[in-house]
């Protein structure tokens, strides 16, 4: 899939620049919304190139948006992972986690034989 550099020399464009919110890379999570929201900014620049070319570059201008977004990913992990500690009780002791590794899985019984009461049949 080619850059937005790669379809702007391609078709003798500028590039646009677009100033991303923070509100964007959380509420723009689909291609169509993007589009929706960005098409008619980049549209105002180049208002006589064709719709074909226009899309072109609206997808470049997507991939870009999610790279941007995915490289903000890590930090804001790391953040909300520093703000989640671990219960310690007030003696200051950890509190170990049961094991669940070494249970068996429990069967479930075979059916009651009720000696043919409350069957139908």
């Amino acid at each position: 899939m080619p850059t937005v550099e790669q379809v702007c020399e391609q078709w003798g464009l500028n590039d646009v620049d677009l100033e991303y919110t923070d509100a964007d890379f959380t509420n723009l999570t689909t291609f169509k919304l993007f589009q929706q929201t960005y098409r008619p900014r980049i549209r105002s620049e180049y208002p006589k190139v064709p719709m074909s070319k226009l899309m072109m570059l609206v997808s470049a201008k997507w991939r870009e948006f999610q790279s941007l977004s995915k490289a903000d990913e890590p930090e804001e992990a790391a953040e909300e992972q520093e703000e989640e500690e671990p219960a310690v009780p007030v003696g200051g002791d950890k509190v170990d986690k049961p094991r669940t590794d070494d249970k068996e899985p429990r069967q479930t019984p075979p059916p009651k034989d009720n000696g043919g009461v409350g069957n139908d049949r």
